[in-house]
C-alpha cells in the first residue's frame, strides 16, 4: 500500500511539473515577438548554369551550395545580417584549382579550420 501511495505521489507531481512547463512555454510564445523582421530580397552573382543543390546555416552564416557545371561546384558563405556574400568555397581536386579573391579551395579550408567548423 506505502508503495502505491508513493507512485501516486510521485506522478502527481511529475504532473504538476510538466503542467507548468506547457504553461511557461505557451505564455513566453504569447509574449514574445514572433514576427521575423522583413530585410528585402538579396541579389547574389552566380554563373548562369548553376543552381541551388544545399542550404544549411551555421556559425551566424548561410551556406548555398550551388551545382552544375565544374564552375559551379562552390559553396557561398552568406551574411544574413549584412545580406552580403561574405566568402566562397571552390570545390576542386587537385588537378582543377580554382583561383581568385576571396576563392578557395576544399583542402585549403579544411587545412586551415583543421576539420573544425567555421564560427
Amino acid at each position: 500500500m506505502k508503495a502505491i501511495k508513493a507512485a501516486v505521489i510521485i506522478m502527481a507531481v511529475l504532473l504538476v511539473l510538466g503542467f507548468g512547463f506547457v504553461a511557461v512555454t505557451i505564455i513566453g510564445r504569447l509574449s514574445g515577438d514572433q514576427t521575423p523582421e522583413v530585410r528585402g530580397d538579396v541579389t547574389l552573382a552566380v554563373p548562369d548554369e548553376c543552381r541551388l543543390a544545399d542550404a544549411w546555416s551555421a556559425g551566424g552564416l548561410l551556406y548555398l551550395r550551388l551545382s552544375g557545371p565544374r564552375a559551379c561546384d562552390l559553396i557561398l558563405l552568406v551574411d544574413p545580417d549584412s545580406q552580403k556574400e561574405f566568402g566562397r568555397i571552390a570545390l576542386s581536386n587537385q588537378s582543377d584549382r580554382i583561383s581568385g579573391p576571396g576563392v578557395i579551395s576544399l583542402e585549403e579550408w579544411e587545412s586551415r579550420s583543421q576539420g573544425q567548423p567555421v564560427e
